[in-house]
């Protein structure tokens, strides 16, 4: 992918990325774990496309994803996908470390929503790769509140995402998460994060609530 080199290990059932860090990354490992006794999975732009639905369309023109929310927006999208018609077993949630190929550093830890196998819905793995981090809060910030299909996409991951993945409810996800900063507080995952966002998550919601004060 571009901006970094993923290549799968079989004989450790491994994805090993280099491009990222000085090092090269294993996935999973005791610093980038994914437990779960279903396949390790890898979605990006070469296996996942948009879906057209109109059960799915219907849903998500009613979804309010939540910046920094992702294990509660997966489930929320789960539910409301069900509600909406759609068949409970075309639908996966996954626990994933996901990676931005034009971004320098530590893959971050996720939760995706994937149906039919192939249609990732998830509000980052459209995001532009070639915008200014100052363009990127303001365009998350003017869609924040509702599921944009024109910038997020309705399932194909971009070229410079992704999301190398075990099937997982979205609560195991969050409690692999919690665990994983219980054993490792310094964690590079984790270390801008406070109170529950990245910086660049705190930037986006107070820019949202400064415009929505104007």
């Amino acid at each position: 992918m571009p901006g970094c080199e993923v290549h799968y290990n079989e004989k450790k059932n491994q994805f090993q990325i280099k491009g990222l860090t000085g090092n090269i990354l294993s996935i999973p490992s005791s610093m980038l774990p994914l437990k779960g006794s279903k396949p390790l999975r890898m979605f990006t732009y070469d296996n996942t496309s948009e879906c057209s639905d109109p059960a799915v369309l219907a849903a998500l023109s009613k979804f309010k994803p939540q910046i920094g929310r992702c294990y509660r927006n997966s489930r929320s999208l789960f539910n409301l996908l069900c509600s909406s018609g759609v068949d409970p077993s075309r639908i996966r949630t996954y626990v994933s470390w996901t990676i931005f190929g034009n971004i320098p550093g530590f893959p971050v830890h996720h939760c995706i929503t994937v149906i039919d196998d192939m249609h990732v819905i998830d509000i980052i793995s459209r995001v532009p790769s070639d915008i200014s981090q100052d363009e990127y809060v303001s365009l998350m910030a003017k869609h924040t509140g509702h599921y944009s299909t024109e910038l997020y996409g309705t399932g194909k991951v971009q070229k410079h995402i992704c999301h190398i993945a075990k099937e997982c409810s979205p609560e195991d996800a969050m409690k692999q998460r919690e665990s994983l900063e219980a054993r490792y507080p310094n964690h590079p995952a984790f270390r801008t994060i406070k109170n529950g966002y990245t910086e660049t998550q705190r930037a986006i919601i107070e820019k949202t609530i400064a415009e929505r004060t104007v």
